[in-house]
């Protein structure tokens, strides 16, 4: 929508971008399922070929709030006592292909 000022039109115009942030290889994303997104308490994070890989999640703020290893490709977080919020998931497989996604935790 056009602003206009004395005599100058301003327009502005906006991008929205996907929120991945960082992809090495965006293959091994589609692989990678975080459920339920959004949660409340308990997710399973799993990929279809069942390697072992760490992960951080983190807030928004990136304060560190848990690290673990994913053994044969599945885990399950326990997240009660997380505060409502949006949390990053930083998933790094262990030939250095990484994943960043989000997480939502509602109550």
């Amino acid at each position: 929508m056009p602003i206009v000022t004395n005599t100058t039109i301003n327009t502005f115009v906006s991008t929205i971008t996907p929120f991945v942030t960082e992809v090495d290889d965006r293959s091994e994303v589609q692989k990678i399922k975080i459920s339920p997104n959004p949660t409340t308490e308990l997710i399973t994070i799993s990929f279809s070929d069942y390697g072992n890989a760490d992960l951080t999640l983190t807030s928004i703020q990136g304060e560190l709030i848990q690290n673990k290893t994913i053994v044969n490709g599945i885990t399950t977080l326990n997240l009660q006592g997380l505060k409502e919020g949006l949390y990053i998931v930083t998933i790094k497989k262990s030939n250095g292909q990484k994943a960043v996604s989000k997480l939502v935790v509602k109550h």
